[in-house]
């Protein structure tokens, strides 16, 4: 179970599906909340942090949200900056997964921002048994990712 004060204090990376089947990568970054579904087994999320991490190839291209750095706080705001800041976000469109963050600018807890999305998103059907299964107690079944620059915590309440 993750608490109430390591959801305060983590960032904390956690995956859904949305209601057409294809998958996110959420980061907490200590102002998000997360589905019970998510809270109830660190187990699950590590199995799923490593899965996406360790074992999903990159299969096309990732690309920013034109909206993302409305919703961060540069240090300063130059072309090297903003190629670093998303890197990782890219990395993980890369692999055919959606990304959302919590808000920096304004830390709103109650609230994800989409960073970045694949240009050929992977859907829950290709995925191993095990991995499905894990996802499928976290779907989204309001949203369609491709279409949401953003979650809200009504999106998740009761996952």
């Amino acid at each position: 179970m993750i608490s109430d004060l390591e959801i305060s204090i983590e960032d904390i990376d956690w995956f859904a599906i949305d209601s057409i089947g294809e998958i996110a990568w959420l980061t907490s970054g200590a102002y998000g909340s997360l589905p019970s579904s998510v809270r109830k087994s660190r187990n699950d999320l590590n199995t799923l942090l490593n899965f996406f991490e360790e074992y999903l190839d990159i299969t096309t291209e990732g690309q920013i949200d034109s909206k993302a750095f409305d919703n961060v706080i540069l240090i300063s705001d130059t072309p090297e900056i903003r190629a670093s800041v998303f890197f990782w976000n890219l990395q993980i469109a890369s692999k055919g997964l959606y990304s959302y963050d919590s808000h920096d600018a304004v830390p709103v807890s109650e609230e994800y921002f989409r960073v970045s999305f694949p240009v050929q998103p992977i859907t829950i059907k290709i995925l191993p048994k095990k991995i499905k299964n894990i996802l499928n107690n976290t779907i989204l079944s309001n949203i369609i990712f491709r279409e949401s620059r953003t979650i809200q915590k009504a999106d998740f309440v009761n996952r």
